[in-house]
């Protein structure tokens, strides 16, 4: 490579391999830091208490029926929990997971040395999936190992296809992206460029084992007809669900708020035009962009933290056109991508830091502070109330509690079931259930459901408040009613 591409991927000298490794030493001190005191919050847990109380892999299925997601990150969950129920295995396996991933992307990445030192302090990288244990990153990790491998996809397809058969039963964005990726082979075989995989049998049986692994993701997260959560489908087009989905765009830059739109699509837009030449890698992020994007509008506006696979995507595709394309992109393209990856990372880098700070001022969740506090007073034998379900997983996840009863829903469980019967609300009826119970009762309000009234009217008097959390539906308020005997 010459000129604007003459960042390669290993290391060329001493001093280069030593300013790589200096960078992935304070990433990995940086996440290793907040994370040993990182307060898990509702998703993480859920993942955790679902992959804790299956009695098998067929258990650790139908604990997932309801939940929409695929299974790898949950399996390998299931795994860890046979070793111990300590939820912080999951934040262990989540650093390892993150760590492997900066090395490789920091080592083998063709980037420019302002672009190497802001990458692992993207807000993705750093906060939203290096401090939170979520399947996203496992999914980041597999796409970077698909890159890796993108120079023997003629020679090797199966290897191709069992990176993409993982990253498909990751998250369904990802399995989108997964989609977008075969197309994008396609494409390139059709247009016959070096390295284009050949029609054979191999290649065939090669596509039919990523296929399947669709229908295996799809058969995992499609819930039950009774399924009651986000149960709606939007096919007419309005302004105000076009602009919800397209909150995506500027949210890859670390906050959907404070970047503008209009940057964010010309980014995404020049990006595009700038990797044109390579056709695969152009595919896949355009194809990519408009499945995620049409999801997000026909089915499940996403939160934050699924913008990462767009931008996990956006950064597999520029990696494979900077392998591929050098010598034929014009000067002017590689400067226009030159300056998208610095602008994305940029942004990045800034919410990324600015997040990891307030994440060490105070707790993410006040879950582990509810569970260290019952704990404390010795009430882990009392049976233990909540209200809401979701919001109370993190207590039950560091509690190791096996039953909870939910007044939402009015039954017992650890892990929340997200089918019709937890919309049902009859406080009064779940609190006679309680009443009915002689041993002393714990119960926990998300301090959004607190009604001081209705609980002391059961006999509950409040023992404590936890507040100040980052997720504000996870400040609790702690009550307690003594034994009926």
């Amino acid at each position: 490579m010459k000129g604007a591409e003459a960042a390669t991927a290993a290391p060329r000298s001493v001093s280069d391999a030593a300013f790589r490794l200096a960078l992935l030493a304070v990433y990995v001190a940086l996440i290793f830091y907040a994370g040993i005191d990182h307060a898990m919050w509702r998703d993480e847990a859920q993942a955790w208490l679902i992959a804790r109380d299956a009695d098998g892999l067929g258990g650790l299925f139908r604990n997932l029926r309801y939940d929409g997601h695929p299974a790898l990150w949950h399996s390998l969950l299931f795994i860890l929990s046979r070793f111990g129920d300590d939820p912080n295995l999951m934040l262990a396996l989540n650093f390892t997971i993150m760590a492997t991933t900066a090395a490789l992307v920091l080592w083998f990445m063709p980037l420019r040395g302002w672009e190497r030192v802001l990458f692992p302090f993207g807000y993705f990288m750093l906060f939203e999936y290096g401090v939170k244990a979520r399947s996203y990153g496992l999914g980041g990790l597999l796409l970077v190992l698909l890159c890796l491998a993108w120079p023997a996809r003629a020679r090797h397809p199966w290897l191709i296809a069992l990176l993409l058969a993982l990253l498909a039963n990751t998250q369904v964005l990802f399995m989108i992206a997964t989609i977008a990726i075969v197309f994008a082979l396609l494409v390139e075989h059709l247009l016959r460029r070096p390295g284009a995989m050949a029609s054979s049998g191999t290649v065939l049986l090669a596509f039919a084992f990523v296929v399947a692994s669709w229908g295996l993701a799809a058969w995992t997260f499609i819930p039950p007809a009774d399924t009651g959560f986000a149960t709606d489908w939007y096919f007419a087009l309005t302004s105000d669900r076009l602009r919800t989905a397209l909150t995506a765009l500027p949210a890859v830059f670390g906050d959907p708020l404070a970047v503008p739109q209009w940057l964010a699509i010309v980014v995404m837009l020049a990006t595009l035009w700038s990797i044109r030449r390579a056709s695969a890698a152009a595919a896949w992020l355009f194809l990519s962009l408009i499945g995620i994007l049409a999801f997000g509008y026909i089915k499940y506006a996403p939160a934050m933290w699924h913008h990462g696979v767009i931008f996990f995507t956006w950064l597999a595709a520029v990696w494979v056109a900077r392998m591929e394309a050098p010598g034929r992109s014009a000067p002017v393209d590689r400067i226009i991508l030159s300056a998208c990856v610095t602008v994305m990372l940029g942004f990045q880098a800034y919410y990324g830091i600015n997040t990891y700070r307030a994440e060490l001022s105070r707790p993410y969740s006040n879950g582990r502070a509810v569970a260290s506090f019952v704990t404390a007073k010795g009430w882990t034998r009392n049976v233990i109330a909540a209200l809401t379900d979701q919001t109370v997983s993190p207590v039950i996840a560091y509690l190791g509690a096996e039953r909870v009863y939910f007044l939402n829903g009015r039954r017992f469980g650890s892990f929340t079931i997200w089918d019709q019967r937890r919309l049902t609300r009859d406080l009064e009826g779940a609190l006679g259930d309680l009443d009915r119970k002689e041993r002393p009762v714990v119960l926990i309000v998300s301090l959004r459901n607190d009604d001081p009234a209705l609980f002391a009217r059961y006999g509950y008097r409040e023992i404590a408040r936890f507040t100040g959390a980052n997720r504000r539906e996870e400040n609790f308020v702690l009550y307690r009613r003594p034994s009926r005997r």
